[in-house]
């Protein structure tokens, strides 16, 4: 199998500068997935949340306006210095509990053990190499207390003729030019997951317009 074109953290952050505002025309396809992680995300008894690649702050704003207790804290980073703005603007109304930051792109995360009782990544891990998703996953493991949530969301390889169709459609052009794709691919989300140190609560596909995305979220051992 040939080895996916991954974009450097400086490519990434290139790209998604450039795209800025315009990652909102994406949420046709993100808003199934994501209506999934707020189903089973248990949102209302989190006290600690942290987004690894927040974006716009599209997410954010909705968890923090009718999801989040309201003394609840958010904390997310960003490689793109343009999304971190865009996000900052967007959960303005929230800056006493809301906290954007831009990274390098680095896969450790600004938070000590056992701090957080949730953890999202939504539609970065289709960004990432095989080897920084279980990086970042592993580390989220080591900020999230007992019991919390690990949230992610992830473009996959559907099922069914049309979501098939299109995964391969979409891989193949990432292996040609990954940034025409968002530096994004169809991945699998469950073999990066340790299940010695994860229980899996909720996995899922959805293919809204054919595109199929997976939702796993699994609570820390």
């Amino acid at each position: 199998m040939t080895k996916p074109r991954i974009l450097s953290a400086e490519d990434a952050k290139r790209l998604y500068d450039d795209l800025g505002a315009g990652q909102d025309g994406e949420a046709y396809y993100e808003d199934p997935a994501l209506d999934l992680v707020v189903a089973h995300g248990s949102f209302a008894t989190a006290q600690s949340i942290f987004e690894f690649g927040c974006g716009t702050g599209r997410f954010a704003q909705r968890l923090l306006g009718d999801h989040m207790p309201l003394a609840a804290t958010y904390i997310a980073v960003d490689v793109s210095p343009v999304m971190a703005g865009l996000a900052k603007e967007r959960v303005a109304a929230f800056a006493k509990r809301a906290m954007i930051l831009q990274t390098d792109g680095s896969m450790h995360l600004p938070i000590a053990d056992d701090r957080i009782d949730r953890f999202i990544c939504a539609f970065v891990i289709d960004l990432l190499s095989d080897d920084d998703a279980r990086a970042l996953i592993h580390e989220a493991h080591r900020a999230l207390r007992s019991g919390g949530l690990l949230c992610l969301t992830s473009l996959t390889r559907g099922r069914g003729v049309v979501p098939r169709l299109i995964s391969h459609l979409w891989t193949a052009v990432h292996a040609i030019l990954p940034q025409r794709v968002g530096g994004c691919r169809p991945v699998a989300l469950r073999p990066l997951v340790d299940e010695r140190l994860w229980k899996i609560d909720h996995m899922s596909q959805v293919a809204p317009f054919g595109i199929a995305s997976d939702v796993l979220i699994a609570k820390k051992r």
